[in-house]
């Protein structure tokens, strides 16, 4: 079977704690899923030619990016749904790429699975500021940008009137748009009221507030290897996310690590990183990313958990992660057929 690695412009495939360029290794992906009797292609996204090459059935595994105003994420979006629609297997599929640095579409993709599990949060997904001011919101709520990593502009919103303090991040204002507009109701008046286009489009979403959380939890999931970073939340602050004050616990609840395999088992992905809330002795799921998360928690935990025979094992000692994800495709291509 074939496997394409998929780079990007700079050479780079996905962030790493373990390497300076910040990059994985990709040597070692290909050795491992060589060493399983693939063929295995490392190529950019610019070398991709659907009038040279056919890509049927090839498994494509790839690495999203965070660039300034997501232009390059919307190219490898493009480039990606070709290669599905040709026929190839993208790992992960096409909508959890669409999830990452994408929080309204990661709200959507929870709704519709209509489990209780995953919806435990109320949440609103919003594509202008007028919206959410017309909206009847329970407050005191949390306003998150749709794309944004670390809780960067996530703000505690306590009433309506507190909405105007997130107006400026939903802010698109162009010139040459508002002066078209307001000619158009100047001559337009005297026909039909003619409403203005609105300049907060970012779209964002406000998620069910949790008072008097003291941390949260970080657990990746690869190839039913349980990673989990305790997370401290920030002094006189409700974040824990980019907080900095973390620690590897040697002992977790186990139904932590129960209530991450229900998740992480529901997606069928072959890797998964959850952000979860313990409220009222209850797991909330806060949010989910399927692809380009970063490897701190693998990389740097001195030790993680697996499942055998129904019961949590902790196994010590760090791991190589590109030798983890390299499995973990192997054994999704295998769960899917690819290698009959």
């Amino acid at each position: 079977m074939r496997v394409i690695l998929l780079k990007d412009y700079r050479d780079k495939f996905w962030l790493s704690t373990n390497n300076f360029s910040e990059s994985m290794d990709l040597s070692i992906l290909k050795k491992v899923l060589s060493d399983a009797g693939h063929e295995v292609l490392i190529i950019k996204y610019s070398e991709i030619d659907f009038n040279k090459f056919d890509y049927s059935n090839d498994f494509i595994f790839y690495q999203s990016t965070e660039d300034d105003g997501l232009l390059y994420k919307s190219y490898i979006e493009d480039i990606l749904l070709g290669l599905k629609l040709r026929g190839a297997i993208l790992v992960p599929d096409y909508i959890y790429l669409r999830a990452h640095h994408n929080k309204a579409f990661m709200e959507v993709l929870r709704q519709v699975s209509k489990e209780n599990f995953l919806n435990s949060l109320n949440s609103k997904v919003f594509g202008t500021y007028e919206d959410a001011l017309n909206e009847k919101i329970n407050f005191p709520a949390v306003f998150k940008p749709a794309a944004g990593a670390q809780s960067r502009n996530i703000h505690l919103i306590k009433s309506k009137s507190d909405l105007k303090k997130i107006k400026k991040l939903t802010r698109s204002f162009n010139l040459t748009i508002w002066l078209k507009d307001h000619f158009k109701t100047y001559f337009k008046k005297k026909y039909n009221p003619y409403i203005k286009k609105s300049h907060h489009r970012k779209k964002f979403i406000l998620q069910e507030y949790l008072p008097g959380l003291s941390n949260d939890y970080k657990v990746v999931v690869i190839n039913n290897h349980y990673f989990v970073l305790d997370r401290k939340v920030r002094q006189n602050d409700f974040r824990a996310s980019g907080s900095g004050k973390f620690s590897f616990e040697n002992t977790i609840p186990l139904s932590l690590l129960d209530f991450a395999k229900q998740v992480y088992e529901y997606f069928k992905v072959p890797f998964i990183s959850l952000d979860i809330a313990v409220y009222q002795e209850k797991y909330h799921l806060i949010e989910f990313q399927f692809t380009s998360f970063g490897t701190y928690t693998v990389g740097k935990s001195p030790h993680h958990w697996i499942r055998n025979n129904n019961v949590w094992e902790k196994i010590t000692g760090k791991v190589i992660v590109e030798e983890l994800m390299a499995d973990s495709i192997i054994d999704f291509i295998k769960t899917s057929g690819g290698d009959r």
